[in-house]
């Protein structure tokens, strides 16, 4: 991705099924992402420009579904107000958003998917479709009809998935 996102408001979207108990970058722009941590949470969180080091990263977390299937995940990060995320269409966890946001930290960094530049790269381990990135806060009712529109999505038979399908067939023969 050559283009950095409009700040200060932005909403990151994506369909995936993940291997889980690994770390999962889903989108990274250095100073703000959406991920799945080892431990099976998915969340976004975004760099706050303060110098209060205990507040640099304010995030919203939540559990991720342990049932193998396909799940749709939004993260929006709404200027001055909250940092949501969203797992299949329902708002699940809120926090207050950074003010302001740290647009220089990382300002070089070029936006990523499936790759985090953190702790000298991670990849994404599974099956990820349908990334989007949007200039500006969603609301509930956008999001819930991005879902909406998400589930009329035949993933078997999509590049994406027949591809990570492919790459880890070779992993597991090796």
């Amino acid at each position: 991705m050559g283009e950095d996102i409009f700040f200060p408001s932005v909403t990151m979207e994506a369909i995936i099924k993940p291997t889980l108990g690994t770390r999962n970058p889903i989108y990274d722009k250095y100073n703000y992402g959406i991920q799945l941590l080892d431990n099976d949470n998915v969340g976004i969180w975004i760099r706050a420009d303060t110098a209060n080091a205990a507040k640099h990263w304010p995030s919203a977390y939540v559990p991720f579904p342990t049932d193998g299937e396909w799940h749709h995940v939004v993260g929006v990060v709404e200027n001055k107000k909250s940092v949501r995320i969203y797992l299949d269409g329902e708002l699940k966890k809120t926090t207050p958003a950074p003010d302001p946001i740290s647009i220089a930290y990382g300002a070089a960094q070029k936006p990523t998917i499936a790759y985090t530049q953190h702790l000298g790269g991670i990849w994404y381990a599974g099956a990820i479709d349908e990334v989007a990135i949007f200039e500006g806060a969603l609301s509930d009712a956008d999001v819930r009809r991005l879902h909406t529109l998400a589930l009329a999505i035949e993933y078997t038979g999509k590049l994406a998935v027949t591809w990570g399908t492919l790459k880890q067939s070779m992993i597991e023969r090796n």
